[in-house]
């Protein structure tokens, strides 16, 4: 199954598994790393990183992706207290995840639980910053505190980055993440299958004649084979060919970013051991719609890429989709040299190639704003 597939749950209302509630100026690197590890589970995950530009305000869209997550993973850290975003958005947390029953996992990051619970150190400070610099109202300020002090009570990680290994914790997290849904896809199934027993003797006894009830039973999907067989078999809605030597976090952010959008978005590490990789990506470039082509230095060392490449162009060609070329800390010109020295023998060809893709591309550097970049290129 491919990153950011729907996991095969029976009655899947959610859009999301995980939403992540994270202040991003003090946990960004770690969850650059937790999400990808998410990934790797097949979970589905949102957050304010992708879908908030950059201010404080909180959007519907970035509402509806929270209600319409399992699990929420609460970040706190020293400065979470300092963003109105993370403490309006762990407020509609605690609102929509009690009532509906669904797990809420705070991850104390760097940050005594006690001083979240009861605001003390910089939590004390930030809200003295709130009321004083941003006038906040004290009601809001209050409505701040009750939920910190909740959230604080729940059972949860605490990670002390100069004593606690970093992967460990991810390791942790996944787990528990990956545990709890487990269950809750299981107990889905189960009531599923309970149901469609029930209609299948509410049916077996309304039924008359016995060719009757044979031809419904043909009907009736096994038990136990549900699970895999209401997956999403619609097409990907994104191609995503890229290096993976050279995986930058402008890969894994793009990915997010487009998740976040509720895009599906095929790569290759989705793809399963007892899968034939070259016939699953052929078929996935096959049912997508848009391919976004990641450009970089070793792009051209790569097999898998120039395979995908060649059956994108092809594929493409004859059903006019949509190619985007993204260039990441390669200048266009030596992406094409390393392309057309790789394809010696095709060389006009190649050149046919890069004109067809010259018209509409987005250049990277590493000292470009990734998240400016991936918000132009997923808009």
């Amino acid at each position: 199954m491919a990153h950011g597939a729907p996991s095969s749950s029976i009655t899947d209302n959610w859009s999301f598994d995980v939403f992540v509630n994270y202040y991003d100026l003090d946990a960004s690197s770690f969850f650059r790393h937790l999400y990808p590890s998410l990934l790797e589970k097949g979970l589905r995950v949102s957050s304010n990183y992708a879908v908030i530009p950059k201010g404080e305000e909180i959007t519907n869209p970035h509402v509806n992706s929270l209600r319409k997550s399992r699990i929420a993973i609460i970040f706190f850290s020293k400065n979470y207290a300092y963003s109105r975003l993370c403490l309006g958005e762990l407020v509609r947390i605690l609102e929509c995840f009690k009532k509906e029953d669904k797990l809420i996992y705070p991850v104390f990051y760097d940050v005594d639980p006690s001083e979240v619970r009861h605001q003390t150190g910089n939590y004390a400070k930030a809200f003295s910053g709130l009321e004083e610099r941003y006038g906040v109202k004290r009601d809001q300020i209050e409505e701040w505190r009750r939920a910190l002090s909740q959230a604080a009570d729940l059972s949860g990680y605490h990670f002390l980055p100069k004593t606690t290994d970093a992967h460990e914790c991810i390791r942790a997290v996944v787990e528990q993440v990956t545990s709890w849904i487990k269950k809750k896809r299981e107990g889905e199934e189960e009531e599923h299958d309970d149901h469609k027993k029930k209609e299948e003797e509410e049916e077996h006894d309304d039924n008359e004649k016995e060719e009757e009830e044979e031809e419904e039973d043909d009907k009736v999907m096994p038990l136990g084979t549900l699970s895999s067989s209401i997956t999403d078999k619609g097409p990907y809605h994104v191609f995503l060919s890229y290096c993976v030597e050279d995986r930058f976090y402008f890969t894994d952010l793009l990915r997010f970013c487009l998740h976040g959008e509720e895009h599906l978005v095929f790569v290759r590490e989705g793809i399963r051991p007892d899968e034939d990789i070259t016939s699953t990506l052929f078929k996935a470039i096959h049912e997508s719609r848009i391919a976004i082509i990641v450009f970089s230095k070793k792009y051209a060392n790569s097999e898998t890429c120039l395979q995908e490449l060649l059956q994108i162009l092809e594929s493409f060609k004859e059903e006019g989709r949509w190619i985007f070329p993204v260039y990441y800390d390669v200048d266009p010109s030596e992406a094409w040299a390393r392309l057309e020295e790789r394809f010696k023998d095709k060389r006009d060809q190649v050149e046919k190639w890069r004109l067809a893709l010259s018209q509409d591309y987005h250049s990277l550097t590493k000292t470009t704003d990734i998240r400016e970049g991936v918000r132009a290129i997923v808009e």
